[in-house]
């Protein structure tokens, strides 16, 4: 029988309700039994230039996967102006937060989250307001309403916070230039602020998760403009998701400062005895003894990164990225444990690296199969879906192409009556139609295949959607 068909007898609703709610909860006892994969995360999101992808990693099999996700119903899902800057994968959905590529966003009044349940191919956009309180204080939200920002989203390296704990989905932002953790209720729709002890504006941040329960928040904060001040300090504290209220501030890691904050390669992760632990490649790696109070260093250090990893950018202006991303273990005892990086210095140059304790060496994995990766994240897949995925067969170049397209379409404004397109056009044609002059608007030549560029590209045909 059809889903949309009507039912006229009333005991066949309830028995088909009844059936429904069976089969539900077989399928959960099911999942919860069926092992998982580990896998990472990669996703290249440019909402300005209408590209979307996401690729996973599997991390046993080292193979790359297409995630069957329509560009199309992504991006048509999405808010205006804005883009994925993290994400997090928990039972295998996952979980994008969507925010403005300018840094401190202003008017952040409603948290947007996107989510994409892998196994059932299923795309909704979970949008959180504010919780509104008779009193002042409950649950650290304000009768009034409050002015919003996220971190610095143009700091690739250290992306905002998204983690999944104990059914929320938390958040570090500010909230009147006061640094808070957001804690997402996807039951209500509805968020609460909380603030971190000691932290004024807090710029960028780092989060783990501890039994489901704890969320370490790392962060920089500070007073003032970033270019003016000189009150800049480094904060570390712990957040109880299920009391909602935050524990004495604890002592931050030693030897990383306010500026080092923001370099990538800096790890904060829970390990199997559930203290938080810090991994920098190539230096010593720390974590903090709870009986002493302090942090203590680890007897295995990260390796360090092979010299030469960085080829020379060529003549095409490019903005690589290097990203950092921990894999946990938990209690599978299958090696995959450690730091996880991927680089893109330039274009149709990636590379994907594995950093475990004790290892002499970096480990290098399978090449990421795109450019421009923009965020990465670890996590866990059942067995069942990361099989099903289809492997990646060959390089997608459709951005470093379109990258290239855009960047070599400028032109010389300053020469009169001709008009010199840098890139594919030869620099000593001076002739130019009436139709090509048309095209040039804001000192960029637009062509009409970029918009178009999805219809001749075989990748999405070559996908069967879940």
């Amino acid at each position: 029988m059809e889903e949309n068909a009507a039912f006229i007898d009333d005991e066949d609703d309830d028995d088909d309700d009844n059936d429904e709610l069976t089969n539900e909860l077989v399928r959960a006892i099911l999942e919860a039994s069926e092992p998982a994969d580990p896998v990472l995360v990669a996703l290249n999101c440019n909402s300005p230039m209408k590209y979307f992808r996401i690729y996973l990693f599997d991390v046993a099999r080292r193979l790359w996967r297409a995630l069957p996700l329509c560009t199309e119903a992504a991006l048509g899902v999405m808010p205006a102006r804005l883009s994925v800057c993290a994400c997090t994968l928990h039972a295998s959905v996952l979980f994008l937060l969507l925010s403005h590529d300018l840094p401190y966003p202003s008017d952040l009044q409603r948290v947007h989250i996107l989510v994409f349940d892998v196994g059932r191919g299923r795309l909704a956009l979970l949008t959180f307001n504010q919780r509104r309180c008779r009193r002042s204080g409950v649950g650290g939200a304000t009768p009034t309403a409050v002015h919003l920002q996220t971190t610095m989203t143009d700091v690739r390296a250290v992306p905002p916070v998204l983690i999944h704990c104990a059914g929320f989905l938390c958040v570090v932002g500010n909230v009147d230039a006061v640094g808070s953790v957001f804690l997402c209720d996807p039951a209500s729709s509805t968020y609460t602020c909380h603030t971190i002890p000691g932290a004024r504006f807090v710029s960028l941040a780092r989060a783990a998760v501890r039994a489901d329960r704890y969320v370490y928040v790392w962060c920089r904060h500070r007073f003032g403009l970033e270019a003016y001040c000189v009150n800049r300090e480094v904060a570390f504290a712990v957040f109880d998701v299920r009391r909602r209220c935050f524990s004495a501030p604890l002592p931050p890691p030693p030897g990383i400062g306010y500026d080092d904050f923001a370099t990538a390669g800096h790890v904060l992760c829970v390990n199997a005895a559930g203290l938080p632990v810090v991994h920098s490649p190539g230096r010593r790696s720390y974590y903090f003894d709870e009986s002493r109070h302090v942090w203590a260093a680890c007897a295995d250090a990260m390796p360090a990164w092979p010299e030469g990893r960085f080829p020379a950018v060529g003549e095409m202006p490019y903005r690589g990225c290097e990203l950092y991303a921990f894999l946990d273990a938990g209690d599978r005892s299958n090696g995959v444990d450690g730091v996880y990086s991927v680089a893109n210095p330039a274009p149709y140059v990636t590379s994907l690296m594995y950093f475990g304790a004790g290892q002499s060496s970096a480990v290098p994995l399978t090449p990421p199969p795109v450019d421009g990766i923009t965020v990465l994240a670890g996590g866990y897949l059942r067995s069942t879906f990361c099989t099903a995925l289809p492997p990646v067969q060959r390089y997608d170049d459709s951005f470093a192409r379109l990258i290239h397209r855009k960047t070599r379409q400028l032109y010389d404004a300053d020469v009169e009556g001709s008009l010199i397109v840098v890139g594919r056009h030869a620099a000593g044609d001076n002739s130019c139609s009436d139709t090509d002059s048309s095209d040039v608007e804001d000192g960029l030549e637009y062509d009409d295949d970029i918009y178009g560029y999805f219809d001749d590209y075989e990748y999405e045909r070559s996908i069967h959607m879940l």
